[in-house]
C-alpha cells in the first residue's frame, strides 16, 4: 500500500488512468470494432461472454500499458543526476496477489466458458438427431427409423454444361 502523500497520489492517478483507459479500449473493442449480426439464438449468450472476455482484456491490456508508460514518464532519469535508485527486495503480498488473482479469473472464466457451452449445446425434448454425411458432390441424411435421403449439388444432368 502507499506510504506517503507522493505514493497515494501516484496510486490515483494510474488509477484513474487505467480506469479511463479500459473504457476506451472497452469501447474500442465493442463499438467500433462490433461483433456480426446476431444469426441465432445461442448467438445473444456467446456474444455476452465474448463482451465480458473483452473487458476483461482492456482491462489488462489497460493496467499494463498505463503502468508501464507512467513509470517511464515519471520516474525517467532527470538532468545530471547519476545517483543509483532505491533498491528493494520483493513484496511477498504483491506475489501472492499475483499469482491467485490471475488464477481466480482463469477459474471464473472457465466455469462461465463450460456452463455457456452446456447452455448453446443442450438439445430439446423434441429434437430429432439427423446424422448428416458429407460427401463429395452430395450430402446423406440419415434419419431416425432408418429414414435415409441423399441431396446431390446437380439435381439434373439437364442443367450441366459439358466440356
Amino acid at each position: 500500500m502507499p506510504k506517503s502523500s507522493s505514493d497515494i497520489r501516484h496510486f490515483i492517478i494510474v488509477a484513474a488512468l487505467v480506469a479511463i483507459g479500459t473504457v476506451a479500449m472497452d469501447w474500442l473493442l465493442k463499438v467500433a470494432l462490433p461483433l456480426p449480426l446476431q444469426a441465432s439464438i445461442q448467438a445473444i449468450t456467446v456474444d455476452q461472454l465474448i463482451g465480458w472476455n473483452m473487458t476483461l482484456i482492456a482491462f489488462l491490456f489497460s493496467l499494463v500499458v498505463v503502468f508501464m508508460l507512467y513509470a517511464i514518464v515519471v520516474f525517467r532519469k532527470r538532468g545530471d543526476d547519476e545517483s543509483e535508485g532505491e533498491h528493494f527486495h520483493g513484496n511477498v503480498a504483491l506475489e501472492i496477489v499475483w499469482t491467485i488473482l490471475p488464477l481466480v479469473l482463469v477459474v471464473v472464466f472457465a466455469f462461465i466458458g463450460v456452463t455457456t457451452l452446456a447452455e448453446i449445446t443442450r438439445a430439446d425434448e423434441n429434437e430429432v438427431v439427423v446424422n448428416v454425411t458429407g460427401i463429395q458432390w452430395a450430402w446423406t441424411f440419415e434419419y431416425p427409423g432408418g429414414l435415409s435421403l441423399q441431396s446431390w449439388c446437380c439435381r439434373s444432368a439437364s442443367r450441366l454444361e459439358w466440356r
